[in-house]
């Protein structure tokens, strides 16, 4: 059960982080006039519609991501937290991937690794916290893996990160830890399905 205090607990924290990251980033900001004059140029009426109509459908998409991963699981009789760490998770990730890879390809590769780091970031902090000040979150019995399984495989993967972002080429993730990474999920995708 994660409850409301501690949902209040995460958003605080949430906010906490990004004080001090705006605090340290606006400290040292080399690159603060070339923003500036960058934003100027834009046009702010723009921007507001663009993330109105960007929040609008992905609210929607949500709504028919969910939908359809919870009718797929009743059909297939596949347990829904197997549809969710595969299905729904890779769905809920094509921004991130999309933005990582244009990122990568423009060779604004800090902001691909940032975006990945403080999406996940974000979502433990902001998502659980706001979704559970709204309303508890329960652990559904009939997913015990959940929290004995899943949940180090996530600080596993986290914990990876450090050793393949310095080593043996510093800051850097090449194609064959890319590979890793990914075949390290496509074998966790299979236990999960193997130990049902």
């Amino acid at each position: 059960m994660l409850e409301r205090w501690e949902g209040l607990l995460l958003l605080g924290l949430i906010v906490l982080f990004l004080v001090l990251l705006i605090k340290r980033a606006t400290k040292g900001n080399r690159d603060s006039q070339e923003m500036d004059e960058e934003l100027q140029e834009s046009q702010w009426w723009k921007i507001i519609v663009f993330l109105t109509i960007g929040g609008l459908a992905l609210w929607k998409g949500s709504e028919w991501l969910v939908t359809g991963a919870i009718d797929i699981a009743e059909k297939l009789e596949i347990p829904k937290s197997i549809i969710g760490i595969s299905m729904v998770a890779v769905g809920t990730s094509v921004p991130e991937l999309a933005a990582s890879i244009i990122a990568a390809l423009k060779k604004e590769k800090a902001i691909s690794l940032g975006n990945l780091i403080g999406s996940n970031i974000f979502n433990i902090g902001s998502v659980l916290g706001i979704t559970a000040l709204i309303t508890p979150i329960n652990v559904p019995e009939d997913a015990p893996s959940l929290m004995s399984n899943d949940i180090f495989w996530m600080l596993g993967f986290a914990l990876i990160l450090l050793p393949l972002a310095y080593l043996p080429k510093w800051f850097t993730l090449t194609r064959i830890k890319g590979i890793i990474l990914l075949s390290l999920y496509v074998l966790f995708i299979y236990l999960a399905y193997q130990s049902l």
